[in-house]
This record gives structure tokens, sequence and C-alpha cells, in this order.
């Protein structure tokens, strides 16, 4: 805006526009980015305070409305909750209007979200109030204190036990508040151990008591004001409580609500984390229930990431140093209670319940970031999670996590790839996927990790699928998995490689780069698969005719003809053009599910394979498979070339002038064709197994 252009806006109409649309947590904060940055322009500085007093207006009149609208109310949240992140003193005038709203203490999901987020806003403003009228500041207090006792709401209990610390830390007239309610919490649970050991069974609702006063304790000794002297009598109750609840299924409610409790000392005591390794492991190792389990490894990793805030508060991000490497002791306790819990964390990454395994994901993410977790022992755990269907979150931090391994550490990634895909092998088998490809672009799910890989150690990969779809020691779903991979491979890198109109000129260099690898990586898969149906298709036909039963090796065999008849006629043709064929959901429904064909066809399909082997497929001095009809899965082409005039030999076959060549003697002499140009010789009986494809 060039001049004042603050006169031309209309706030309400805009405040209109802003709440009512529809909005998201992350969409919200876009949109607050937005209207933040459309403030601190000069001409419109002066908007922010009126637009925030109206969206204040707006947000009273929907809560007494009888029929408020609930996105509305979210859109009003989500601004003035970054509005008290960046500019609270704005909101110092409506903190009595604000605290209206902490009346209402019913513990509907809606309301529950409203009043932590009223909580929140609150205790962001509290430090910059100055004058605050007391008998209104006794109302807030009440309110308070009454969400931390009567409501059972946890989540709501701890941002209501935070805000009150704030408050009170603030006025020095309720300094010792907080710590008088965790007593009388502390108070009671001493009272109950005696009951918790007995063998008579306690009723529902005293059980209940004890798991609210437990997670209520903890979220004192989180945000209060406790040192280690004031907090290590409570930490020996905790674990009291932990290991006399952990004895009985009955008292699982109480076990689990100890342990989160249990977690909440750590935040501003590192020096209780060593000591209750057990206790922790104990818990991670023996937990069910998905959202405890989902609790204490978000619980791990907000301290992971509070006490790397700590550490590196107003260091160059550059120069931030790792937790494993830090000087004090507060960094050394983390550090070494991770160390202490990696295996079961590690073993969350196969937890059945998504959400425990998006956890632990990004926990993991975390550790290998701070340098806590040596890369090479997260790779094999990282690559089966790419294969998740059920919470695309763990794919996309499961792909940053491998490819920020290979930028720093390539090394790592490819002496663990391998053992990455054997777990993420078995995590098919044992489950009901059928599909192992991205829904985008019908591609291998896996590509991205193989798009970072080096070329020696891509070839090794492609040689690996090969070997295990006919590999006897595996199941007949394995021989489908790595069939599906391999047809689907990202040849070259080719199906990744997105450009834009700008950056066609410079990328057409890098598109013919990665063409040519994709031909040379296709060229070599081919003549794998050809090695392997020449040297073992015969023997499998003829054992399937012998056998009465359904043979699991032509099966084998089969998927593998697929596979090759794939990538031969369709599957070039769609690396080939990123543009026209990225986008495209391309199946290959014979390896999506097992195939219905009986023996003979499926002996039919093998058979068909080698005739059309002798005809199609030469085998160059390069030992890669030559398409001798000019498809893109070699080097030959459909033009004719001419002929060279034959030059005088030696006895011995060497040109005239030159020094006989010393050729390797072959341990199986074959008869070659007479013809001049170069054909195939195979074997003239099916029945031998020796049979091979030579070059002539």
């Amino acid at each position: 805006g060039q001049g004042d252009g603050s006169s031309k806006v209309d706030i309400k109409q805009l405040v209109q526009r802003v709440t009512y649309m529809k909005v998201d947590s992350s969409t919200g904060k876009s949109l607050i980015n937005f209207l933040f940055t459309f403030f601190s322009e000069d001409a419109f500085k002066g908007l922010l305070a009126p637009f925030t007093d109206e969206i204040v207006a707006i947000l009273t009149r929907e809560k007494q409305s009888q029929s408020s609208s609930f996105q509305r109310i979210l859109s009003c949240i989500l601004f003035l909750n970054e509005v008290a992140t960046l500019k609270p003193t704005l909101l110092v005038t409506h903190c009595e209007v604000l605290c209206l709203n902490l009346k209402d203490s019913s513990s509907d999901e809606a309301n529950v979200y409203f009043l932590k987020s009223f909580l929140e806003i609150f205790g962001k403003v509290v430090p910059h109030l100055k004058n605050f009228p007391g008998s209104l500041l006794d109302d807030v207090i009440e309110d308070v204190e009454s969400l931390i006792c009567t409501n059972p709401s946890a989540s709501l209990a701890s941002s209501a036990i935070e805000c009150l610390c704030i408050l009170c830390e603030h006025f020095s007239k309720f300094e010792a508040l907080p710590q008088t309610i965790a007593n009388q919490f502390q108070d009671f649970l001493r009272g109950q151990v005696d009951n918790l050991s007995a063998m008579q069974p306690l009723s529902k609702g005293l059980l209940k008591n004890i798991s609210v006063a437990l997670v209520r304790l903890g979220a004192f000794c989180r945000f209060g004001s406790q040192n280690a002297s004031s907090t290590k009598p409570i930490f020996e109750l905790f674990c009291k409580i932990i290991g006399r609840a952990a004895r009985s299924q009955e008292m699982q409610p109480v076990y689990h609500a100890s342990i989160h409790g249990f977690m909440s000392i750590f935040f501003k005591n590192h020096g209780f984390l060593i000591p209750a390794v057990p206790a922790i492991k104990s818990a991670l190792e023996k937990i069910k229930d998905p959202l405890l389990l989902s609790l204490v490894l978000g619980d791990i990793m907000e301290l992971l990431v509070q006490e790397e805030f700590r550490a590196t508060q107003g260091t160059a991000a550059q120069d931030r140093p790792s937790l494993g490497i830090e000087d004090d002791a507060n960094s050394g306790f983390v550090a070494g209670f991770i160390q202490n819990l990696l295996p079961p964390i590690l073993d969350c990454t196969e937890h059945d319940d998504p959400q425990v395994q998006s956890k632990a994901v990004t926990l993991l993410s975390v550790l290998v970031r701070q340098g806590l977790i040596l890369p090479v022992l997260a790779v094999p755990h990282c690559v089966p999670l790419l294969l998740s269907t059920d919470e695309a979150h763990c794919r996309e931090i499961s792909t940053k996590v491998l490819q920020f391994i290979s930028e720093r550490y390539p090394h790592m990634l490819s002496s663990k790839i391998m053992a990455g895909i054997e777990k993420a092998e078995k995590v098919f088998v044992s489950s009901s996927m059928q599909d192992t490809l991205s829904v985008r672009t019908g591609r291998c799910v896996f590509s991205p990790v193989f798009n970072v890989l080096e070329k020696r150690k891509r070839k090794e990969v492609l040689d690996f699928f090969v070997r295990r779809i006919v590999s006897d020691q595996k199941s007949l779903k394995s021989a489908l998995f790595f069939g599906t991979l391999l047809a689907y491979f990202d040849f070259g890198g080719v199906d990744n490689l997105k450009f834009t109109a700008n950056d066609l000129k410079g990328s057409l260099v890098t598109l013919d780069a990665k063409k040519k690898v994709a031909r040379d990586e296709l060229q070599y898969t081919l003549s794998l698969i050809n090695k392997v149906l020449s040297t073992k298709a015969h023997a499998v036909l003829k054992s399937s005719k012998e056998a009465d039963s359904e043979s699991t090796e032509l099966y084998r065999m089969f998927v593998l003809v697929l596979v090759k008849k794939y990538l031969e006629a369709d599957r070039w043709s769609n690396a080939d053009d990123p543009d026209e064929g990225a986008e495209e959901v391309v199946r290959l429904p014979s390896l999506s599910i097992e195939p219905t064909q009986s023996t003979d066809d499926m002996q039919s399909v093998v058979k068909d394979a080698l005739k059309r082997g002798t005809d199609v497929f030469l085998v160059d001095d390069n030992d890669g498979a030559v398409n001798s009809r000019g498809r893109p899965g070699g080097s030959g082409s459909t033009k004719k070339r001419k002929r060279s005039k034959p030059k005088p030999h030696n006895d011995d076959g060497s040109d005239e002038g030159e020094a006989p060549e010393r050729r390797a003697v072959t341990p199986k002499k074959r008869t070659p064709s007479k013809s001049k140009k170069s054909k195939t010789i195979v074997a003239d009986s099916e029945d031998d197994d020796d049979s091979d494809f030579i070059a002539a």
C-alpha cells in the first residue's frame, strides 16, 4: 500500500470474511500469518488493534448465542492465540471479557478445547497485566481451581495448572497456592498407598480419584516451583504406587495415571531421570493402551525439545551442538535416559496402532537430529513405515529421516537399506496389505529412498529383488512383494524428476542423464531376469510336470515372467515421459493379488517367455540384455548396421598383424551358429538344466 491505506479498509467486513472461513489448524495458521504480514505494513499498522477488538466482540457474541458456529469460534480463537503470542499487550484490555469464558466448566469435547485455548491465551497475557481488579482476580483463581479439582479432563487440568502457576507467580498474593493444592493431592495419595497393596478390591470411585490425583500432582511438579528437595518425596511416592499398581489387572487405570503423572516430574528435575529408567522402560514394554503409550512417547519428545531449546537458546542454528555432546549435567541426564530407553522406543515403531507408530517415528526423527542415536540404527525401523497406509504422517516423517541420513551419513543408509527392506517384507507378509504402491503416482513407495542411493547400491537392490522373488526360503506373498517392488522401481529416478516451465531448459540435461541411467538399470534388471530364467526355468518346468500338486517354484517363476513382460512392454513407456506418466495410477493386477491361473496356464506363460527370449534378447559383452527390436530395454536399434569388410585372420581367429588374444577356456563346449549375424544359442532340449544365453 502506498500512503495511508487504512482508511480504505472496512474492518467489520474484513473480520466477517475472515471469521466465516472454514479453517483447520494448518490453514488457520497460514491465514493468520498472512494477516500479520498485512498489518505489519506501515499503511495498515493501526488496523491490528481495532481488528482484534472486533474479533473479541464476535467471540463473545458467539459464545453467548444458542446457535453459535463452531467454525467461527475456532477462527477467532486461532487468531487471538497468535495475537497473544506476538502482541499480548493488545489483549490486556480484553482480559475481563475473556475471563468470563472460564465459568462454563462442562466436559464436552468442544468446550474442553475452548477452555484450554482460553487458558493458554490468558497465560500468555498475564505477565503483561499491571492493574487487575482484586475481586475479578479472586473469581479467576476460583474458576481455575475448580477446573483443576472437578473437571475430569486430564489435558484441561494440565492447562489449568499451568495457568494457575503463572497467575500465582505474577501476583505474589497467591504465591503459596499451587504448593498448597499440590500438598493436598500428595497427602491424599499417601493415605491410599496401603490400600493399593491390600488384597481387598477397591471401589471404582476411589480408583478414579487416585488416578485424578496422580495426574494433577505430576502437573504441579512440571509447572510449579518445586525444587529437587521438595520433589524427592513425590518421586518416591510415585515409585511406590507404580510398583504396587503394576501387579494387579484391576489397578491398570491407576498404573496408567501414575505413569502419566510420573513423566511430568522430569521436566524441571532432570536428576530423577536415571533412577526412573526401570519404571519407564517397563511401562513402554507393558502398556497395551495405545493412547497412553502415545502420551508417554510424546512426553519424552517434548522433554528433548525443551532441553534442546534450553541448551541452544541464543545460539545460531548452524552452531547448535547436539544434546549428546553437551557438557552440563542436565543434558547428560537426558542423554543417558534416552540411551537406556532406545530398545523399547525402536520397538514402538513396529506397534500395531498407527498413532503409536506416528509418535515413535517422530521421536526417532528428533533423536537422529540431536545425535542421541546412531543413524544406522534408525534406518531398518524407518523403511517399513513407508508402507503405512493408516497414517500418512508416518510415511512423511520416515522419508524425511531417511533423506536426512542420506545427506549426512550416506554410508549408513546404504549399509542398512537391505535390512530395512527385509523388515518391510515381514510387515507386508504378516498383514493384509495388497499393495506397495503410492496412491498418487502408482509407483513404488520406497522410491524416495531408492533415489538417494548411489548407483552401485541401486544395482545391488535390483539384484536383491530378483533373487528374493525366486527364493525357496520365502513365502509366495514375499514373491509378490518383491515382484511389485521390482516392477514399479523408479529406474534412474525419472518418475521423481519434477520441473517447471521456467526450469525446463536447465532440466533437460538432468532429464537426459536420468533417462540414460534408467535405461542402464532397466537393461541390467532384464539381464538378471534372463539369467534366472535360462538357468532355472527348464528345471522348474520339468519338476512341475512330474509333481501332482501345484509347484511353488513354478509360481515364483511365473511372477518373475510377469515382471519381465511388464518391464518390456509397459513400464518404460510411463517412465519415459515424467510429465505425461507421473500422475497416472498404474497397476499390475497379477502382482496385487495372488493369481488364479492353473498350473497348466503358468507353465504355458513360462514356456512362452523362454521361446520369446530366443528371438528378442541377446547378451552383450557387458552381460546386459540388449533388445534387438529397439525397445528402451537395451541399446538396440531398428536401423540395419553396415557390414564391415572381412579382415584377414590368423589361425586362432585374431586379426592379422595382431598378437593372438588369450581367451578363457569354457568348461563345456558349445556349437555356435554358422550364421554371420549374432544370435542367441539355447540348449536343444528343454530338459538341459545347464542351458544359458551365450553371445555367438
